[in-house]
């Protein structure tokens, strides 16, 4: 478990162990689990504190979003602010903003809240589905406005003194993919911040009939976030950082500057004379505006470079320090703690998390792998053993003679440590999701797996561990700590989750795939257990139709894993394979299904590429509709042309490409968001793709 998440998961388990407090706090709404999607792990309790998103200040009151709560905070002090009420929400809010007596939130995939602001508590009084995810919002009047991620802008009337049954009166969403970030109106305009790079001018002097009347493209950027001061729009991009524009003419803005550095932006806000840049890996940044044209930093905060992670062994510390290797610090006098040994690979991997068992320390490195330290002389840490693996190793645990690795790209893998100086892979299971956390206790280990949330996985069989549950929250889980049958997940952005995994038991369907290829359709499944088993049937049918006679029959092969490649039906239809097996006894069970979308014999289709995140090589699939010049390339976060993958007269049909993750030169390409685009004739199609080196 990282270090950093130590005090939290002792600090929830101190409170839930005081007498009377039960398993929630004063102003917590806990929630069932029904409430989240989840298989053998049910919530038992949730501290939804977590990182702030957004704040508003309405005199001597703060209102702020922290991860899933919304909280009440009495600045009247400035120095010594105290929360005075709070609620939370059963997903992750993302926006915020307050007129008169209300609070307006933007709940991500819930939509929009309408919240009393309250003399304790806020209450929630109203409540709007949205299209798509509302990412940001802004109140004007009886309106109000929300950037509704792929669904535009959308805007919302109500009653005030009754706002029970709020109503969309006016919607703008040009053709083609604009996913709005945030929205700020001033007067009868709207100004709003859509990837990639895009900052729209909307007259909203008439709400049921908005249009746009002017805009400015930058080019290949995401933008995450917009201020607006007198004449100017302030907006923040993954990189550059901040740029300018001017507004004074809302018909023709204009660029006016851009303060540019390495790093990645999320959030601005604006006075008279600065800017402050929120960076999610260089803190606060603060940039003097008073000459729009001029921007430049003055100041910032730096919280500065700390080790990926921590074990104590007795009276040692073992840090892993990023590019530095792994530092032996003697702890038995906490008052100086003093190095006394270090170990630094020679290669250029980055030590990113230390498990401390039996007189060894595992190291996983990103890239590398694990290595294997002998520590029985602390102060002459050696390398005793090691395991290369083709993904960043970020956490590792160790149980009995196994050491177990969350692999980014690759999921759990196992590794039988019984001879230390020959580690050997035993087992190994593809999970979803970005494996920020690992446990392991008892018969399972617990992956803290980012948007995938809570994945637990049985591995009584280290060489064929299997998904046993999972619970996914409303964030990204980052890290994980296991008491018992009770896993405390913290999420990096909704607070902490108490999850009782006493009902995790692996399920009979491990994995069902059903993929569209040249002529014919592959299916794919995996069980956990094929003892029994007599046969698999599948069944084709159009979804909402019942389910006739076996459209195919599989021999139970014995090994877990089975497929078949059968003959496409007709094309334009969209069809639901169910996956069912024939005991011994004769019984038969129904296991899944899956739907298979139809297919447009004249669409341009970019499948996501896979896997993602990789490293170093990734897989594009793509369907031209007619036979002609094809075109894929790759830009970076800038959108500066990074490789040529492909540009070449190609049939119709569906193609595959590669992508080895190195530029045109032959280099690799650094850690990042990068951008795939297809081009065939006139029509083009891209899709995000995540490197993590």
């Amino acid at each position: 478990m990282p270090a950093r998440w130590i005090f939290p998961v002792l600090l929830a388990l101190f409170l839930l162990s005081v007498p009377g407090s039960g398993r929630a706090l004063p102003g917590d709404r806990i929630r069932s689990a029904k409430d989240f999607d989840s298989h053998g792990v049910d919530l038992v309790g949730r501290w939804a504190a977590g990182g702030c998103r957004d704040v508003v200040v309405d005199g001597s009151r703060a209102y702020i979003l922290d991860g899933g709560r919304l909280e009440t905070v009495s600045v009247l002090y400035p120095g010594s602010p105290v929360v005075v009420g709070s609620m939370d929400f059963p997903s992750l809010p993302l926006g915020l903003t307050e007129s008169g007596v209300y609070l307006y939130v933007a709940d991500g995939l819930d939509g929009l809240r309408i919240v009393n602001k309250g003399s304790g508590n806020p209450i929630e009084v109203s409540h709007v589905d949205m299209p798509e995810e509302a990412l940001g919002v802004a109140a004007d009047g009886d309106y109000i406005y929300v950037a509704d991620g792929d669904g535009g802008l959308r805007i919302i009337t109500f009653n005030y003194d009754d706002p029970r049954d709020p109503v969309e009166v006016g919607c703008y969403n040009p053709s083609g993919w604009n996913c709005v970030h945030d929205v700020e109106v001033v007067g009868d305009y709207a100004f709003v911040a859509a990837g990639y790079g895009d900052l729209w001018v909307i007259d909203v002097g008439d709400p049921h009939d908005p249009f746009q009347v002017g805009g400015y493209d930058l080019g290949l950027y995401s933008a995450s976030s917009i201020a607006i001061r007198g004449d100017y729009a302030y907006v923040v991009y993954g990189n550059p950082a901040l740029v300018i524009y001017d507004i004074s003419s809302p018909d023709f803005p204009e660029y006016v500057a851009t303060w540019d550095r390495s790093g990645s932006a999320e959030d601005v806000a604006v006075d008279d004379h600065y800017a402050y840049v929120a960076d999610e890996y260089d803190g606060l940044r603060i940039i003097s505006v008073a000459d729009p044209s001029d921007p430049h930093e003055v100041g910032f905060y730096d919280p500065g470079s700390i080790g990926y992670d921590l074990a104590i062994d007795g009276s040692y510390a073992f840090v892993a320090l990023n590019d530095d290797g792994l530092a032996v610090l003697d702890v038995s006098d906490p008052a100086h703690p003093g190095e006394v040994g270090f170990f630094d690979p020679p290669g250029p991997g980055d030590a990113r998390d230390v498990a401390v068992a039996g007189g060894y320390a595992y190291v996983g490195f990103s890239p590398g792998g694990l290595s294997v330290l002998d520590m029985s002389d602390p102060t002459i840490p050696t390398e005793v053993g090691a395991f290369e693996t083709d993904n960043s190793v970020y956490e590792v645990a160790v149980a009995g003679h196994h050491a177990y690795l969350a692999e980014m790209g690759a999921g759990l893998r196992v590794i039988d440590v019984s001879d230390p100086a020959h580690p050997a892979e035993a087992g190994w299971l593809p999970v979803a999701g970005a494996p920020w956390g690992l446990a392991v206790s008892g018969d399972f280990a617990y992956l803290a797996g980012g948007d995938a949330g809570l994945r637990v996985i049985d591995v009584r069989d280290p060489t064929n561990p299997l998904e046993a549950g999972f619970f996914e929250t409303a964030g990204e889980a980052d890290g994980i700590a296991v008491v018992g049958c009770q896993a405390f997940v913290m999420d990096r952005y909704a607070g902490l989750y108490i999850l009782d995994c006493t009902e995790a038991t692996p399920a009979m369907l491990q994995a069902l795939s059903v993929a569209r290829t040249q002529g014919s359709v592959h299916i794919a499944w995996e069980v956990a257990e094929e003892t029994g088993v007599q046969e698999f049937r599948l069944y084709r049918t159009e979804p909402g139709d019942a389910v006739g006679p076996a459209a195919f029959t599989v021999p139970s092969s014995g090994r877990g894993r089975d497929e078949v490649g059968v003959p496409e039906a007709l094309l334009g239809r969209a069809y639901r394979y169910t996956l069912a097996f024939v005991g011994r006894d004769g019984v038969e069970s129904v296991l899944g299904s899956s739907d298979l979308e139809a297919a447009p014999p004249a669409a341009l289709l970019l499948e996501p590429n896979f896997p993602n995140p990789f490293n170093p090589r990734t897989t594009i699939a793509f369907t031209v509709p007619a036979p002609g010049p094809v075109r894929v390339e790759v830009f970076d976060g800038r959108g500066r042309l990074v490789k040529v993958l492909l540009d070449e007269p190609l049939n119709a049909g569906p193609h595959v490409t590669e992508w080895d993750g190195t530029t045109a030169r032959g280099r690799p390409a650094p850690s990042g968001v990068y951008l795939c685009r297809l081009q065939a004739g006139l029509r083009t199609a891209s899709r995000r793709m995540l490197l993590v080196r």
